[in-house]
């Protein structure tokens, strides 16, 4: 009896020393506010609206079952293609980029891959050859349409998972990337929970490279480090990470959600620089108000409301055709009601920025008509996915730089 009162009474007593650690470092932690800093920026390019294109899908799509697209420039046919994954039957579409025809389907049914399994990206690296990679088991496939599946491995080391080792999930604006000059492929993730209370944001890296000839594992680039120890709301809120590649200076342009600059990480020499790339809607972004200790403990409704009513920036695009990069952000909701927290908005802005990462414009996108996480440059301008109230066609609107007649300098009291 003495033995189970003992007993009892210890448990009593963790349970009461751990309410009294979520107390106190939840309910009681300072939120991190990182400032974007006061600078003058002369406005001298804008984007303008013009021409959209259309797409006419096949009956075994809808816009909902697409989530992943990627340009694809043959070099035999000389013609480019928009291709993308229909997740729900494991399917990559080509489509004229020009001409809007469907040219030809590739279903991954024949390489092996089966319902149950989750095709979250791909990257075509020519005519015959197509990495593949599944969410559900963390592997990379190579595949053939003449000899087969040609390699499989896992991109996540499970032992370490959580600490140090990321779930990659690509998606259009945190896609595979491959750098056929050293034959090392990219993929990126974020970790979905708060553990950096105590450091280990220091080491936990968000983007896996993999090198084809030697087939080894690395991670690279991890959270800045104003991210430590605070709670950012996890992956549905500001942990995620956005990314695109300049190969011509074999850069890696990194977007973190709160971080009001841009991450650079060379993959020749592995040095990492910042530069400023803030919006100017945007003059401070804060975590929650709970240490990462309590986040297992919020409710999601909460979550979510954190992510509407926090400003942040999303995904970065390198545009080889311009060499200009865009960076979108996001404004803080207007309103947002708890019954129906889904129906929030976040009006988005563009963020333009030249070659040597200088800012030279912004503008402001109409409320909500725009799918700012899917995308694709070409020649003739940016396009961004239209959200539209049909299920057979796809519609990109085209953006042109422009240069402005008379350049605008926004003072630092403006931003």
């Amino acid at each position: 009896m003495n033995r189970l009162l003992k007993s009892f009474i210890f448990t009593l007593s963790g349970v009461c020393l751990l309410s009294a650690v979520i107390y106190w470092y939840g309910v009681k932690a300072e939120p991190i506010l990182v400032l974007a800093p006061a600078v003058n920026v002369t406005d001298s390019v804008t984007l303008t609206i013009a021409q959209s294109r259309i797409w006419k899908l096949d009956s075994l799509t809808v816009p909902e079952a697409i989530d992943y697209y990627q340009v694809f420039h043959s070099h035999i046919s000389g013609k480019k293609y928009l291709t993308f994954l229909n997740r729900e039957n494991r399917m990559i579409y080509y489509y004229d980029l020009a001409g809007g025809n469907l040219i030809k389907v590739l279903s991954l049914e024949q390489f092996g891959f089966k319902k149950g399994d989750r095709i979250q990206g791909y990257s075509i690296l020519n005519e015959d050859s197509v990495f593949v990679y599944d969410y559900k088991s963390s592997t990379l496939s190579l595949i053939s349409i003449l000899k087969g599946k040609l390699m499989s491995r896992d991109m996540v080391d499970k032992v370490n998972l959580g600490q140090q080792s990321v779930w990659p999930s690509p998606f259009t604006n945190r896609p595979i990337l491959w750098d056929k000059t050293k034959s090392e492929l990219y993929l990126a993730g974020n970790f979905s929970n708060e553990g950096g209370m105590f450091g280990s944001d220091k080491v936990r890296n968000n983007i896996v490279r993999f090198n084809y000839q030697s087939g080894t594992v690395d991670r690279l680039v991890h959270y800045p480090t104003f991210y430590w120890g605070g709670n950012w709301g996890g992956g549905g809120g500001l942990r995620q990470i956005f990314y695109d590649q300049n190969s011509e200076k074999s850069l890696l342009i990194i977007s973190f959600m709160a971080d009001p600059f841009l991450t650079a990480y060379n993959t020749q020499n592995g040095q990492i620089e910042k530069h400023y790339a803030a919006s100017r809607y945007i003059p401070h972004i804060k975590s929650m108000d709970y240490s990462p200790i309590y986040y297992e403990f919020l409710d999601k409704l909460t979550k979510i409301e954190y992510y509407f009513k926090t400003p942040c920036y999303t995904s970065v695009i390198f545009d080889p055709y311009r060499h200009v990069y865009y960076r979108f952000a996001e404004l803080a909701a207007k309103q947002f009601d708890r019954s129906q927290p889904l129906y929030s908005h976040k009006q988005k802005s563009i963020i333009i920025l030249n070659r040597h990462f200088d800012k030279i414009g912004e503008i402001l996108l109409p409320q909500s008509n725009y799918d700012a996480n899917n995308f694709f440059v070409d020649r003739d301008g940016l396009y961004l996915l239209k959200k539209l109230e049909t299920d057979n066609h796809l519609v990109f609107q085209r953006f042109e730089l422009r240069a402005l007649k008379q350049p605008k300098t926004i003072s630092k009291t403006q931003i």
